[in-house]
């Protein structure tokens, strides 16, 4: 609502960056990436974990000390740099559906068209899906570090 739009515009002004129309989510999203990510992993490799739970995708949620849901995820930062993230996979079926519905009712309030809803996908977990996790590394953006470049074009060799 209003009180959350005014924390937003708050927020970006003391950051000194633009405060984009936006709503929902996007508005974390963009605080993250405009405000947040650029700050990490300059002195050393910085991880970022306890996601908000409405960030955990296709993670696990668990309640943490203070009493947040998070979600069972992290990014690992490097010069400000998102280098690569992971996860504790979900597996459980029913959770996964309402995940998925709950991001379709987001991308109708976001006026974004609805995504496929992946059926095979949760037929899968339905039949059971082992505890697993893994990590997701960017490998231009490793190239990216080892480099020392700042613009991603400037690494990748395949192009569509």
């Amino acid at each position: 609502g209003q009180s959350s739009l005014r924390l937003f515009q708050e927020c970006c002004r003391r950051s000194g960056v633009a405060a984009p129309e936006l709503k929902g989510e996007e508005r974390l999203f963009w605080l993250h990436g405009a405000v947040v990510a650029p700050q990490l992993g300059w002195e050393s490799p910085q991880f970022l974990v306890d996601w908000p739970a409405s960030q955990a995708a296709l993670a696990q949620i668990e309640i943490d000390r203070a009493g947040n849901r998070v979600g069972r995820r992290f990014e690992l930062y490097v010069k400000g740099m998102e280098l690569c993230n992971g996860y504790q996979e979900l597996t459980d079926e029913q959770e996964q559906r309402n995940r998925f519905e709950s991001d379709q009712k987001e991308r109708k309030f976001l006026g974004k068209r609805p995504a496929h809803l992946d059926e095979k996908f949760l037929a899968a977990l339905k039949s059971g899906l082992p505890r697993s996790s893994g990590v997701a590394l960017g490998f231009d953006r490793l190239v990216m570090l080892a480099l020392d470049r700042v613009v991603i074009d400037e690494v990748v060799t395949f192009r569509e």
